[in-house]
């Protein structure tokens, strides 16, 4: 599962976009996923993703675990408010 920011571009007169903007408006960002590694949701990891494109997992345990890291301790990483 990933997670998206929307942001606003700025932009000169004529830009093209090569992403598809959401109501003409917004593009979308990956900030954050959820990574399962079994069935069960025993082993996952919440990741985030750097400047640079790449992943940096931040946090490792079951499904449930790595849901409320991002809800608690992850929230300056996946909140973009």
């Amino acid at each position: 599962m990933y997670l998206y920011t929307l942001f606003e571009p700025i932009h000169t007169e004529g830009a093209i976009f090569t992403v598809p903007l959401i109501d003409d408006k917004y593009i979308e960002y990956p900030i954050g996923r959820l990574t399962l590694y079994d069935s069960k949701g025993e082993k996952c990891s919440a990741d985030w993703q750097r400047h640079n494109g790449q992943w940096m997992t931040l946090h490792e345990g079951s499904l449930l675990d790595c849901i409320s890291f991002m809800e608690q301790e992850g929230s300056n990483w996946f909140c973009s408010g």
